[in-house]
């Protein structure tokens, strides 16, 4: 039998043992008495891996057996139930970001809870899931990434998660949309690599606004004038900054990208004199 199996079947014969009934199962039915038996087992394994993460925060089978747990639960317990979970899993993975805002196994499980309520969502017509871009980006977890990466722009992790956010609010936008989207993240970027320049995570997730996937279907005139809007912010803070490799980095991407080689390669020369040991990388820019 495989764990989905074994506990269907323990939960049917403690819950006959307990009621003086003789144990019967079906396939794919499982009786409301089992049901609730199954719901107080899910707790109990629930509660031990809680406590175990408190413990370990990034113990690797602690956080797969409660995914198992919550993968398993869909078909076995009853909606409300399910739903239950799902607000718990994401209060829990608030309470271990709050101890690490960089524990990458907290930032996995909070994606997989929502796409695993998104399956939910879809296959019972109760639930209505988000759909629009503006839920999206209203959305309660939108909302909780931009505060992890305002109090910590170093957090990797929530720089990806927003990117996966973006990728999904775009799908429902047109191409004037996106482009005041794309806009809007360079300006938000902004306070970011002005407040610390030296963050890569932050450098990082600019390249993929410039060159990722919501610069599809952009036009290429558009997308020169978003370019040269970025180049003069990024000129503003080297003007600041004139050793600041990363805005160095950008600013040499930006001008090749607009065909200004000459310009590149100055801007080159310069990242190899403040950054000497990777010559090679830069000039590979060209």
């Amino acid at each position: 039998k495989n764990k989905c199996e074994t506990y269907k079947s323990v939960s049917l014969e403690s819950a006959a043992s307990g009621h003086g009934q003789e144990s019967t199962t079906t396939e794919n039915t499982v009786s409301p008495v089992s049901i609730s038996s199954l719901e107080t087992l899910w707790d109990q394994e629930l509660q031990l891996t809680q406590t175990a993460l408190f413990v370990n925060p990034k113990a690797y089978p602690a956080w797969e057996h409660r995914l198992w747990l919550l993968r398993s639960s869909r078909d076995l317990v009853s909606q409300t139930y399910f739903q239950v979970l799902m607000q718990k899993e994401r209060k829990l993975c608030d309470i271990m970001l709050q101890k690490d805002e960089r524990n990458f196994h907290a930032w996995a499980h909070r994606l997989t809870v929502r796409s695993l309520h998104k399956q939910y969502a879809q296959k019972n017509t109760e639930i209505e899931p988000q759909k629009s871009s503006e839920s999206i980006l209203n959305s309660e977890e939108f909302r909780f990434i931009t505060e992890r990466i305002l109090s910590n722009f170093a957090n990797y992790s929530a720089w990806h998660q927003r990117s996966l956010l973006l990728i999904q609010a775009c799908r429902e936008l047109g191409i004037e949309e996106r482009c005041a989207l794309v806009i809007r993240e360079l300006e938000w970027l902004h306070q970011a690599y002005f407040t610390d320049p030296d963050v890569e995570s932050t450098w990082i997730y600019h390249r993929w606004i410039l060159y990722g996937e919501l610069q599809d279907g952009i036009t290429d005139e558009t997308r020169e004038h978003i370019l040269i809007t970025e180049l003069g912010s990024i000129q503003d803070l080297l003007a600041m900054e004139p050793n600041s490799t990363n805005a160095l980095l950008a600013n040499s991407r930006i001008l090749k990208s607009l065909n200004r080689g000459d310009e590149a390669r100055a801007s080159v020369e310069l990242l190899i004199k403040c950054d000497p040991m990777r010559k090679g990388f830069y000039q590979d820019l060209l």
